[in-house]
């Protein structure tokens, strides 16, 4: 440990004098036209986005939401599983602009995030701890492989025979030229400053009550 020291290289959580030093994370490559394959995982594997109407319905939502924001950002390929979603997309900003891959991945994932932790009533990181995964496909034949691996992945995982008998939400090929439309789950909360539930059963359940009612 003292050589690493001396040599410069600190392993992450050193502590030197009054400091502690963490080790940075690794910058992203972000590249106009480039496309990726991406995942994001569910905090400790929990089945969060297991397949059921508002879940389904929140997830398309947020898509189409994140979608309008970032009209540059063109998605192929969708597949949420009960812990964890894949998807296929194609970075598709003009030379010399800013990505649009973070900010898509961030108007996604942080308000459903919200929504589902309302609905689940629960407060605690819906996500895995740090960013999500993205692997850069490179050719027509890395994209064609990553396509397969997320509209098979109900089939891999043994949940069911044939991809289109999966419940969950999927962007599949016979989607592709095909306006999809989505709408506001009823009662779903992706942000704003609406008070959590109340503790009280009874009056948690009218809370409920008069939330799907709006």
């Amino acid at each position: 440990l003292l050589g690493r020291l001396q040599s410069g290289l600190q392993p992450a959580g050193v502590v030197v004098g009054a400091c502690k030093i963490r080790r940075m994370t690794q910058p992203r490559r972000v590249i106009a036209g480039q496309t990726h394959s991406v995942v994001r995982r569910v905090a400790h594997g929990e089945f969060l986005l297991r397949p059921c109407e508002f879940v389904t319905n929140a997830i398309r939502y947020r898509l189409a939401i994140a979608c309008q924001k970032n009209p540059d950002l063109l998605v192929h390929g969708w597949c949420s599983l009960s812990n964890h979603q894949h998807g296929n997309v194609t970075d598709a900003v003009e030379e010399g602009e800013p990505s649009q891959l973070g900010d898509w991945m961030r108007d996604v994932h942080g308000p459903l995030a919200i929504a589902l932790n309302v609905y689940y009533d629960r407060t605690e990181n819906l996500w895995r701890d740090g960013s999500f995964f993205n692997n850069e496909c490179h050719g027509e034949p890395s994209i064609v492989t990553q396509l397969l691996y997320t509209w098979l992945q109900p089939v891999a995982a043994g949940l069911v025979k044939w991809p289109d008998e999966w419940g969950g939400f999927m962007i599949r090929p016979e989607d592709f030229g095909k306006i999809i439309f989505a709408k506001k789950p009823k009662g779903a909360v992706f942000g704003g400053t609406r008070r959590p539930p109340p503790s009280d059963p009874d009056a948690k359940a009218a809370w409920l009550a008069k939330l799907n009612a709006d």
